[in-house]
C-alpha cells in the first residue's frame, strides 16, 4: 500500500552553523522557518560544530532510515560493491579504492545538489544494508539533464520490500520537497527485478527512448538500457488514489 502524503515518511534536517558567527535570534528564526518551508520538514535540529555549516537530510519509513554517510559505512559499502551478485548488472565489481571513491562522489553530490544516494539501514539494527537515492544523470543523452533514482542492497536483504519502501520515501521527497518535475530510472533489459520495482513504483517504460549507455564501449553486453519515467503529476495522481475514502 502506498503512503499518503504527510504520513509515516518523516524528514529530519540538521543545520549546523558556526558558533563564532552565529546569527541573531531573529535571523536564526527566519532561517529555520525558511528551511521548514523549503523542504517540508517534520522536525528540525540546529547543532553547532566549530566552523562547519551543513544541511543533512534524513528520510524515515516504518522500518528504515535513509541517512548521510559516515566513515564507518565504507567497509560495508565496499563489501556490497565487491559482491558479484549485487553487481551483476553493473560493468564490474569494485575494489575498496573504487568503492571509497564512489562514496566520496556521493557525498560531493549531496553538497552540490542537496540530495544523493543515502545510506540505507534498518531502524531496529543500525548499519549499512545498501544505498538508495537520487542523483543527476552523469552523462549526456536525449533525456538529459535529468534526475534518476537508483538502488543497490545487500543480498541478505533482497525480497523483503526494503527497496520499495525506501524508494517510495525518496520519491515523496523528490516531488514534494525538491519539486522535481520527473524522476527517471534505467537498467539493462535482463535486470527484471529492478524493472519490476520501477513498475511497482508507478514508473512507465519508455520503449521509444531505450538507449545505449554512452559510458560503456560499443559491443559491451550491458550497453543497451531500458528507460523508465515518473512525472510529478502521475505520482500525485497515484498518491490520491491510495488515500482511503472519506
Amino acid at each position: 500500500m502506498l503512503p499518503a502524503q504527510g504520513s509515516a515518511f518523516g524528514l529530519l534536517v540538521l543545520f549546523v552553523v558556526d558558533q563564532r558567527n552565529a546569527p541573531s535570534d531573529g535571523a536564526r528564526s527566519a532561517l529555520v522557518l525558511g528551511l521548514i518551508m523549503a523542504v517540508n520538514v517534520s522536525a528540525l535540529v540546529i547543532r553547532f560544530r566549530g566552523a562547519t555549516v551543513m544541511l543533512e537530510i534524513e528520510l524515515h519509513t516504518p522500518r528504515l532510515l535513509l541517512r548521510g554517510w559516515q566513515t564507518t559505512d565504507l567497509r560495508g559499502f565496499a563489501a556490497l560493491n565487491a559482491d558479484p551478485e549485487v553487481m551483476r548488472y553493473f560493468p564490474s565489481v569494485m575494489s575498496r579504492a573504487q568503492s571509497d571513491a564512489m562514496a566520496r562522489r556521493i557525498q560531493a553530490h549531496f553538497a552540490l545538489h542537496g540530495f544523493g544516494q543515502w545510506v540505507l539501514e534498518r531502524r531496529e539494527q543500525p548499519g549499512l544494508i545498501g544505498a538508495l537515492g537520487l542523483q543527476q544523470v552523469n552523462f549526456e543523452a536525449a533525456f538529459t539533464p535529468a534526475v534518476e533514482i537508483g538502488w543497490r542492497l545487500q543480498r541478505a536483504h533482497w525480497r523483503q520490500g526494503y527497496a520499495r519502501e525506501a524508494a517510495e520515501a525518496v520519491l515523496a521527497y523528490a516531488f514534494e520537497s525538491l519539486q522535481l518535475n520527473e524522476v527517471l530510472a534505467f537498467t539493462v533489459p535482463a535486470n527484471r527485478p529492478s524493472q519490476g520495482l520501477m513498475q511497482r513504483l508507478g514508473m512507465q517504460h519508455q520503449a521509444a527512448q531505450d538507449f545505449e549507455h554512452p559510458l560503456l564501449p560499443v559491443g559491451h553486453p550491458l550497453r543497451q538500457h531500458v528507460l523508465y519515467r515518473l512525472s510529478q503529476a502521475s505520482w500525485r495522481t497515484r498518491q490520491a488514489r491510495a488515500l482511503p475514502a472519506s
